[in-house]
């Protein structure tokens, strides 16, 4: 029996070491879940605006569905591509038909030889 107590009064400083870490580790466990379920309150509580585009606007060319997303970077980007592009075709056209309109199709006139008017009317322009 004296064993007994001698060994419990000697183990008695390592116990109660580990009665104290299992109880700061169940403390600490208990504050992180007031603090999760703290911050999962709040997450319920709080408000998201969500700013709805009318969906004609994203079918608008020039960059107005960007623009119209706050992403205006991007929107910039395709306004000056769009805008050189037309402007590219709107040149492309302007001297396609000066061009037209000051050469003269020889071949297009010639005489019907063989008496096939496809060829010559396939290749005519008009």
């Amino acid at each position: 029996m004296r064993l007994y107590e001698d060994v419990v009064r000697s183990m008695e400083p390592e116990l109660d070491r580990l009665l104290l870490d299992r109880a700061q580790a169940r403390r600490l466990e208990e504050n992180t879940r007031d603090a999760r379920r703290a911050l999962a309150l709040e997450l319920l509580g709080s408000e998201a605006r969500v700013e709805v585009v009318p969906r004609w606007q994203t079918f608008v060319p020039f960059g107005v569905g960007q623009f119209a997303n706050r992403q205006t970077g991007l929107g910039a980007l395709f306004l000056s591509l769009e805008a050189t592009f037309l402007l590219g075709s709107v040149a492309t056209a302007i001297v396609d038909q000066s061009v037209q309109s000051t050469t003269t199709c020889v071949w297009c006139l010639r005489p019907d030889t063989d008496g096939d008017r496809r060829a010559n009317i396939a290749f005519a322009r008009g």
